[in-house]
C-alpha cells in the first residue's frame, strides 16, 4: 500500500511540475493613429487559480478568473484613455488538459491575441 502511495504522489508531482503554475506570454501594440512607443502588452494566466492577468507597459489593466461553470468572459478596463477588452476563453486539448486563450482588443481593434 506504501508503494501504490508514493508512486501516486510521484506521478502528481510530475503532472504539477509538467503543466506548471502560470504561463505569461507578451506582444507589442501601438493604438491606431498613435506616434508614442509601441505598448507591451502582457498576459498571465495562473492554471492553478484560473486568474488572467493583462498589463500594458507594467500597469496591471484587467485581473479576473472565468467562472467555474462558464466556459468564457468577457472584461473590460481602460489605459491611457484607450477602452481595453479582454476575452477569455477556456480549451481542452485531445488529452483532456485545460487551456486558455485570451483576445485582448484595444478600442475594438485586435491587439495580442495569448494561447496558453
Amino acid at each position: 500500500m506504501k508503494k501504490l502511495i508514493v508512486v501516486f504522489v510521484s506521478i502528481a508531482v510530475l503532472f504539477f511540475l509538467f503543466n506548471g503554475c502560470s504561463a505569461s506570454s507578451s506582444s507589442s501594440y501601438r493604438p491606431a493613429g498613435s506616434t508614442s512607443a509601441a505598448w507591451q502588452i502582457n498576459g498571465n494566466w495562473n492554471k492553478t487559480t484560473g486568474v488572467v492577468t493583462i498589463t500594458i507597459n507594467g500597469t496591471e489593466v484587467i485581473k479576473s478568473a472565468v467562472g467555474a461553470f462558464s466556459s468564457s468572459k468577457t472584461l473590460e478596463g481602460t489605459h491611457d484613455g484607450h477602452k481595453v477588452t479582454a476575452v477569455l476563453t477556456k480549451t481542452t486539448s485531445l488529452l483532456g488538459q485545460s487551456g486558455m486563450v485570451c483576445m485582448v482588443m484595444v478600442d475594438g481593434e485586435i491587439a495580442a491575441k495569448f494561447e496558453w
